[in-house]
């Protein structure tokens, strides 16, 4: 399955909403999807993504350090995303 990457702007900012797996190429597809967004803030709803590789949460933790929000996080997500061990 690959990953689906919806960009939407409004007058609050830009959201890339994320749908199917964050693994292998996808994880570089999300990173240049948020890297050349010019207006922020942004926001990535990650609430259909079905699973995430490691390199995938690095990549998330980047994005809010880098001032973007993930929204709608499933709870498999939330212990990877807060250094704690599923």
């Amino acid at each position: 399955m690959s990953l689906r990457i919806v960009t939407t702007k409004d007058r609050m900012g830009t959201t890339l909403m994320v749908s199917g797996r964050l693994v292998g190429p996808w994880i570089a597809e999300l990173g240049r999807s948020f890297d050349v967004v010019t207006d922020r803030p942004v926001v990535v709803d990650v609430s259909d993504v079905s699973f995430v590789a490691s390199d995938g949460v690095a990549l998330l933790l980047r994005i809010v350090e880098r001032g973007g929000t993930l929204r709608g996080c499933p709870a498999y997500l939330e212990p990877q995303l807060h250094g704690a061990k599923p």
